[in-house]
């Protein structure tokens, strides 16, 4: 390949610059795992492994991969991010034919043929790092939470709703903020992207834990949404987690494929079993999203406090904090030994038989060994 298409230089078109067309077709067809290996003396794997072995990701890396959902864009990220100047178009077209995936090739080039991938040639120049910059900015910036703090946001929840419901989505959106949860939606979207749809797939896929689906009628009939839908649904099956919410704002018959989620109905003017908002508290309560520094943390900071009988001791009573891996809470109450009463949990997740027993090693290290 000589890296040029109707006098485009592809080694100049760097794939941070690529949009959504681009990141479909790689994706669909480089996600899935191959068996045969290429031909070759290296035998490189056919999928997205083939490429990363390419651009030398180590394999502590790659095992971290598997599970994503979008094994390919991963690994087309952390190739970008190496910032060597080899991240481009004319290169992943070169390392394709290495993999003998000379389909995705063809598809590639049709995309290119049609200027559905890359802009007009004559707008087409070698970019500098400060382009380069500009590009990593706008794929890492996705909503106005993103520059307003100055790094990627992650939500509990992204809303899909169709414009004629909004009333009932802005109330949705004040109580459960009101709450503390984050939620987002396509009016969050920072201005710049060419097209919606790469964005709020990025945001389904590795920003926001669960989805809100607001049905109605027309939910139902806005395309868009049924590819969110869609998509999201794959991100949840690869991930093995159930991430959906399906509400019904309105009557309406669900696609066959969300047929069997729990659902959760409104009806403010009937009776009801449960409490609507309070339900939907609680599926985004299970979600935690991860911290300021980027990473989702593992482990729980407690406040314990020795409690004694007399408000005297227990204005002096001492503390300390702990933190585990193996508790999930957020405080515990240690009484003083004389008491009947040994140990609170304010913990929902208290009953898990593991988390009881780092209470109950707790307990024992505060009172001490028995006496004889």
């Amino acid at each position: 390949m000589n890296g040029q298409n109707d006098g485009i230089d592809l080694y100049a078109v760097p794939l941070k610059s690529l949009g959504y067309d681009f990141r479909t077709l790689t994706s669909c067809l480089l996600n899935s795992k191959k068996i045969l290996p290429a031909d070759g003396p290296d035998r490189l794997s056919r999928d997205w492994r083939g490429i990363a072995s390419l651009i030398n990701i180590s394999n502590e890396v790659v095992e971290s991969i598997y599970g994503l959902a979008d094994k390919t864009q991963k690994v087309i990220d952390l190739w970008c991010e190496k910032r060597d100047g080899t991240a481009t178009l004319g290169k992943l077209m070169e390392y394709l034919q290495l993999i003998d995936r000379y389909d995705v090739y063809d598809d590639l080039q049709d995309l290119i043929r049609r200027g559905r991938i890359v802009v007009p040639k004559n707008n087409i120049v070698a970019l500098n790092s400060n382009q380069l910059a500009e590009i990593e900015e706008r794929d890492r910036v996705i909503t106005f939470d993103d520059r307003r703090e100055g790094f990627a946001q992650h939500y509990h929840a992204y809303v899909l709703f169709a414009e004629e419901d909004w009333d009932f989505v802005n109330e949705l959106l004040t109580r459960m903020r009101e709450q503390g949860f984050k939620l987002c939606t396509i009016l969050d979207l920072d201005p710049g992207h060419e097209t919606p749809y790469a964005p709020v797939a990025q945001l389904i896929s590795e920003r926001c834990y669960r989805i809100i689906l607001v049905y109605s009628p027309a939910f139902l009939s806005s395309r868009a949404n049924s590819f969110y839908t869609d998509y999201a649904q794959a991100v949840g099956i690869e991930s093995k987690q159930r991430n959906i919410i399906p509400i019904i704002y309105r009557p309406c018959r669900l696609p066959v494929n969300l047929t069997y989620y729990h659902k959760l109905i409104y009806q403010p003017d009937k009776w009801a079993p449960y409490d609507f908002w309070e339900k939907l508290s609680e599926s985004l309560r299970q979600v935690q999203i991860p911290r300021a520094n980027g990473m989702c943390s593992s482990t729980s900071t407690l406040d314990i406090t020795e409690m004694s009988n007399t408000m005297t001791e227990f204005m002096t009573s001492s503390q300390l904090s702990v933190s585990t891996s193996d508790m999930d809470t957020n405080h515990i109450v240690i009484t003083h030994p004389d008491d009947s009463t040994s140990i609170s949990d304010f913990s929902s997740g208290g009953r898990d038989k593991k988390k009881n027993g780092v209470f109950r090693k707790v307990r024992k290290f505060f009172r001490g060994p028995k006496d004889p």
